[in-house]
């Protein structure tokens, strides 16, 4: 039950990356990486598609 409420409350779609969430990402992967859930320390903004 929880789950479904908290399902429906999610939003999808395709938007932007912006700098905050590229701030955001580098803190999930610096946690990841602190925990040792990933081998090594990535940068998020080096690996982000900018289009080009």
């Amino acid at each position: 039950m929880v789950l479904e409420i908290a399902e429906k409350r999610r939003e999808y779609g395709v938007l932007p990356i912006t700098d905050e969430v590229i701030s955001g990402q580098q803190q999930i992967a610096d946690t990841f990486y602190k925990i040792k859930l990933i081998p090594k320390s990535i940068n998020v903004s080096e690996i982000v598609w900018k289009g080009n």
